[in-house]
């Protein structure tokens, strides 16, 4: 094997996912779809206003990339609702 296709296996390994990545993803899909429903609906039943869908969709976006790195492994439901009453104190100060 030549050095040609040792950098060609390690580039396309670099690019394969992981049983571990695809259930990061998933458990990310499913955080970010759930607290932007969530949110959604508090909000609209807060001002009486429907939210736009293109501002779902961009705040689903942004929350699943928030939280991919995190979701590697599950944290404890202490440690789940801690980070939440935190960022929620924060966005509404």
């Amino acid at each position: 094997m030549s050095w040609r296709d040792d950098a060609r296996a390690a580039h396309r390994d670099r690019w394969a996912l992981s049983d571990g990545a695809l259930l990061a993803a998933a458990r990310s899909l499913v955080f970010a779809t759930t607290g932007t429903a969530l949110a959604v609906t508090g909000h609209h039943l807060a001002s009486g206003r429907p939210v736009s869908w293109p501002t779902a969709w961009l705040a689903c976006s942004l929350l699943f990339l928030l939280a991919l790195p995190f979701s590697r492994r599950p944290r404890s439901l202490c440690a789940v609702m801690s980070a939440t009453g935190a960022v929620q104190a924060l966005l509404h100060f």
